[in-house]
């Protein structure tokens, strides 16, 4: 490892190094409005850390095992501007500027939790939410990749929206909506104009849509700690006429997790098992396969 730049890194995350937004030195930047010219005129992503650097212990984890290695600068530094958003207890190394910076930011992105990774297009819209991941620089690099080759299908297909009109709209927004991985008011956009393309359920798209609203009803029951209600329109999302395999594999599982968080876990498995056989070839089933495979659901029959 290139110890001036771990230094420097290492610097920046205790807050020893004033915070005053502006590049940092090394691959870091601070800076947000210099980091989206950076990425502008580089014709770059936008990699931001939000990091508690000396308080999360996973950030820590993060920053020592993927982020200050050489082998995971050398080649992120040709893909992506790196930003470095850091929420440190202790303040005394930052500039009221870059607080006011940070803490805004952090707003607009709606962090919760730390550390918070996310990819960014050079004007500062995310696509794309990750976290710390084991495996080293070149686990996360990977990792990183498949975000970018979303994306890359994401804007082939915004392209192709040009010429294409009413069902066959519907069918393309709805493709976008499934490769893009985030919650945006992009995606929110493109979901509401799919419901009124296919207003007559023609290509069972509005029933799908409708289940994703109860879906987002239902969280918002979980949040509140009302599982019973929250089940309850899961199951009125499940009687939905017309509802396809792709959107009732979704719907399913939600109830899953609102099963084992109740404790039911023999329930949530076979819940999980059967959305899987619904649409074996989806992202989601391959998220579930994952799932299925932790330790919890081991030794579950």
């Amino acid at each position: 490892m290139n110890l001036f730049r771990h230094a420097v890194r290492t610097l920046l995350l205790s807050g020893l190094v004033a915070g005053t937004a502006i590049a940092a030195e090394g691959p870091w930047v601070t800076d947000w409005e210099a980091a989206k010219a950076q990425a502008a005129k580089e014709k770059k992503t936008l990699l931001i850390d939000f990091s508690g650097s000396d308080w999360c212990s996973w950030c820590i984890k993060l920053d020592k095992e993927v982020f200050a290695q050489d082998a995971f600068q050398a080649v992120a530094k040709d893909k992506y501007v790196m930003v470095l958003l850091d929420y440190p207890r202790d303040k005394s190394g930052q500039s009221e500027e870059l607080q006011a910076q940070n803490k805004k930011l952090q707003k607009e992105f709606q962090v919760r939790g730390y550390p918070s990774v996310y990819l960014a297009t050079a004007d500062g819209a995310p696509f794309a939410k990750t976290g710390y991941q084991a495996g080293g620089p070149e686990a996360y690099l990977k990792h990183l990749d498949g975000f970018m080759a979303k994306r890359a299908e994401v804007a082939k297909l915004e392209a192709s929206l040009a010429n294409a009109k009413g069902l066959e709209r519907a069918k393309v927004l709805d493709e976008l909506c499934t490769k893009m991985t985030m919650d945006t008011p992009k995606k929110a956009a493109y979901a509401a104009e799919i419901l009124t393309l296919d207003a007559d359920n023609k290509a069972g798209l509005k029933s799908k849509y409708l289940a994703k609203k109860m879906m987002q009803e239902a969280m918002g029951l979980l949040q509140q700690r009302k599982s019973d209600e929250a089940k309850a329109v899961l199951d009125k999302a499940l009687a939905l006429e017309g509802l396809p395999a792709d959107g009732r594999q979704e719907v399913l599982f939600l109830k899953s997790q609102v099963l084992f968080g109740a404790g039911d876990k023999k329930g949530a498995k076979a819940m999980l098992i059967a959305a899987v056989k619904l649409a074996p070839a989806t992202d989601t089933a391959e998220r579930i396969g994952e799932i299925l495979k932790k330790p919890f659901f081991k030794d579950v029959e």
